[in-house]
């Protein structure tokens, strides 16, 4: 998501995008990365993901 797996300082770049993507939607979100997600939900998260953007420099 983030280039280099870059979260800047104190992950601010995640905060930043869980504040904006909650206001987007008006309701809590929570971003985290793929490796961190709980084994207990891993397989159904990954399951119904997909993406929604794609930056062509990357």
């Amino acid at each position: 998501m983030f280039r280099n797996d870059d979260y800047g300082p104190w992950m601010g770049k995640l905060t930043h995008l869980e504040d904006d993507l909650s206001r987007l939607l008006g309701r809590k979100v929570e971003v985290i990365p793929k490796k961190d997600l709980k084994w207990v939900i891993r397989d159904r998260v990954l399951a119904s993901s997909r993406v929604l953007y794609v930056d062509a420099q990357r």
